[in-house]
């Protein structure tokens, strides 16, 4: 857009055209005029197509919602998510995610899917302390584009009360059986 420059006699110069949409944007059309002083002028006429990859996540937001602060031999929570190729040329997809004590990715290593190809990763959620969690799941694809999956969850302690302190079984026969109920709360 109006740059000028120099280049001495038996010399070269690079110039750098750049197109880098953000979203789906087509030129066409656009004329670029390199005028030379006292002599000629050459028309570069300019066009492009930019788009983003078609590229689908089975969710770009989950939230585990109150999850009991994990332990060994406590079962984590985890989601699969799906990412699948909806373009018409292959696709590369890169994790760019460090797992972290409280939240995995688990097969997810860096892909090229094919048109129609999907690949099924999961989401593990294991919360270390009683707090909020909120964290982002970054891939980059083509290595231009980055989507991010946003996970959010809830450390919540184990709270079980028991309201009756005994239980009273009374005579039992030899041999018999006898049930009692005793109820917990779970807050």
């Amino acid at each position: 857009a109006g740059a000028t420059g120099t280049v001495r006699a038996g010399t070269r110069q690079k110039i750098h055209i750049t197109f880098a949409p953000t979203a789906d944007a087509v030129i066409d059309g656009v004329r670029c005029v390199l005028r030379i002083s006292s002599g000629p002028s050459y028309v570069l006429n300019l066009g492009g197509r930019g788009r983003l990859p078609q590229l689908h996540f089975s969710f770009n937001k989950y939230a585990f919602g109150p999850t009991f602060v994990f332990h060994e031999g406590r079962a984590p929570k985890e989601v699969p998510l799906v990412i699948t190729n909806k373009d018409s040329l292959d696709l590369s997809v890169d994790p760019a995610f460090e797992s972290t004590p409280a939240l995995e990715l688990h097969n997810a290593a860096p892909t090229i899917l094919k048109p129609g190809e999907a690949r099924a990763m999961r989401v593990v959620f294991k919360p270390r302390t009683h707090t909020s969690y909120k964290d982002s799941i970054n891939f980059v694809v083509n290595g231009l584009h980055s989507v991010g999956v946003h996970i959010t969850g809830e450390g919540v302690p184990v709270r079980v009360e028991c309201p009756t302190r005994s239980v009273n079984l009374g005579q039992i026969p030899v041999g018999g059986k006898l049930y009692k109920t005793v109820k917990l709360t779970n807050r």
